[in-house]
C-alpha cells in the first residue's frame, strides 16, 4: 500500500521505520528527490527519529542532506531541554495546587517507546487534570504568569468570557490553554470532545505511573492506556503525521505484550477498530513487524477499510492537516469518524456534537434540542440561498 507513496515519502518511511525497529523496513521503489525529502522530515515531524536511524548513510543520502537532518536534531535537541525544564516547573506548580496530573503523549510516548525523551520533536505540553481541578489549575497557570492563548479555532470555546467552573461541562470543550513565552499548555478532562470514545480513569490520575527524563520525573498514563490513547489519537486525525505512526511499531516492539494476539483480543471491543487500523496502517507504511496471528486478526476487524483508505491519502497529502472539510468530503469524514466504534451510545454522542459545532458554524452560540432537530434543514436552505445569491450578484 505505500506504493501510494511517493519516492522521498517511501524514503522518509523506510528512515523512520529503522529507527522505529523493523527488521526489514520497506524501501523506495521510486526515485527519490532528496529536497521534497527534507520538506517530508517537517512536514511529518520526524527529524529525530531519522536522525538516529542508519538508514540515510546505507541509502547513500547527499552529504546536504545528511547535514540537514543534523541541524533539525540539534534544534530538537536544545528545545528539549527547554521543555524539560517546562516540564518540571509547570507540574512543580500544579502538585503545589493540590492538582492530580498526567502529561500526555510527547516526552512519555518516546521515552515509552524509543527509551530516549529526544527521540520525537517537542510540541506543546499537554496535561491531565480531573473536570474539578481546571478552575484550581488554570489559577495557579495564571498566577505564574500565564494568559490565555489567542484562539484561532471558531468551533473553540471562548474561553474569555466563559466562566471557567461552567468549561467542563460544555459538551464541546474538552480543554483550555494558556500560554507564556511561546510555549503552550494545554489543560484536557477528556482525552476527545466525545468522551466515549476513550473514558478518563480517575485512577490515571490517583496513581499515575512515572517516567524519568533527565532528572525530571514526569506522571503519565499507564502502559497499556498509553498504547490505546496514541492508536485512538491517531485514528481520530486520520494519522495524518507519520510522528504519530511512527510510535506503534516502536511501542509494539518495545513492549511486545501490547502487540500480542492473546492481548489485542481481549481488549475492550470499542477500542479494537483503532487498534486494528493503527497496525495494518503501520506495517503498510513501515514493513512487517507482527506476529502472523495478530496480523491476521487486525485483518479480519470489520468496518475499518475506508478509515484505512483515509489515512493513507492524509499521510501521502501535502499538508499536515486540512484547515476545513468540503462539503464533498463531509460524508466520508463523518462515516469514517462513525466507524471509530460500533456502539450506539459513541455514535448518537458524535452525531449530537457535530450537530453542535454546525450550529455554532451557523451563530447558534447556545443550541438547544429544537436548534439541533431542525438545524440540518435551515442551515442547508440557508447556505443555498447564500450560494444562489452569489451567483445572481456575480
Amino acid at each position: 500500500m505505500s506504493e501510494a507513496f511517493s519516492g522521498a515519502l517511501q524514503a522518509v518511511s523506510a528512515a523512520v521505520a529503522t529507527a522505529s525497529g523493523v527488521l526489514e523496513p520497506r524501501q523506495p521503489s521510486k526515485p527519490v528527490d532528496w529536497t521534497e525529502f527534507i520538506r517530508l522530515l517537517d512536514r511529518h515531524h520526524v527529524a529525530p527519529q531519522v536522525h538516529r536511524s542508519s538508514w540515510l548513510t546505507s541509502a547513500g543520502a547527499p552529504a546536504e542532506v545528511c547535514e540537514a537532518v543534523k541541524e533539525r536534531e540539534r534544534r530538537y535537541a536544545l528545545g528539549l531541554l527547554r521543555m524539560l525544564a517546562f516540564h518540571r516547573e509547570v507540574l512543580d506548580l500544579l502538585t503545589g495546587a493540590g492538582v492530580d496530573v498526567v502529561v500526555l503523549k510527547g516526552v512519555t510516548v518516546a521515552i515509552d517507546a524509543y527509551g530516549d525523551a529526544g527521540a520525537r520533536t517537542p510540541g506543546d505540553l499537554d496535561l491531565l487534570v480531573s473536570a474539578r481541578s481546571v478552575p484550581r489549575a488554570v489559577g495557579a497557570l495564571q498566577s505564574a504568569g500565564f494568559d490565555w492563548y489567542d484562539w484561532r479555532d471558531p468551533n473553540r470555546v471562548p474561553v474569555e468570557t466563559t466562566p471557567i467552573e461552567r468549561l467542563p461541562r460544555l459538551p464541546v470543550a474538552r480543554d483550555v490553554a494558556l500560554v507564556r513565552g511561546g510555549v503552550k499548555v494545554e489543560l484536557h478532562w477528556r482525552l476527545f470532545p466525545n468522551s466515549r470514545l476513550m473514558p478518563v480513569d480517575p485512577d490515571w490520575l490517583r496513581a499515575p505511573r512515572y517516567v524519568e527524563a533527565h532528572g525530571v520525573t514526569i506522571p503519565s498514563l499507564p502502559i497499556v492506556a498509553q498504547w490505546l490513547y496514541l492508536l485512538v489519537h491517531g485514528s481520530v486525525h486520520f494519522w495524518s503525521r507519520m510522528k504519530w505512526l511512527a510510535d506503534v511499531p516502536a511501542l509494539a516492539l518495545r513492549q511486545p505484550e501490547l502487540a500480542q494476539h492473546e492481548f489485542v483480543t481481549t481488549q475492550d471491543a470499542g477500542y479494537r477498530r483503532s487498534v486494528a487500523t493503527g497496525l495494518i496502517l503501520a506495517e503498510a507504511a513501515f514493513g512487517a513487524f507482527l506476529a502472523p496471528e495478530t496480523r491476521a486478526w487486525a485483518a479480519s476487524v470489520g468496518g475499518i477499510r475506508m478509515h484505512v483508505r483515509k489515512s493513507l491519502s492524509m499521510l501521502a497529502a501535502e499538508h499536515d492537516r486540512p484547515t476545513e472539510v468540503s462539503a464533498r468530503a463531509l460524508p466520508g469524514v463523518l462515516a469514517s469518524r462513525l466507524a471509530l466504534r460500533r456502539d450506539a451510545p459513541y455514535r448518537l454522542e458524535e452525531l449530537r456534537l457535530l450537530l453542535i459545532l454546525a450550529a455554532r458554524a451557523q451563530g447558534v452560540e447556545d443550541p438547544g434540542i429544537v436548534d439541533l432537530a431542525a438545524g440540518p434543514f435551515r442551515w442547508a436552505n440557508r447556505t443555498a440561498r447564500r450560494l444562489a445569491a452569489r451567483r445572481h450578484a456575480g
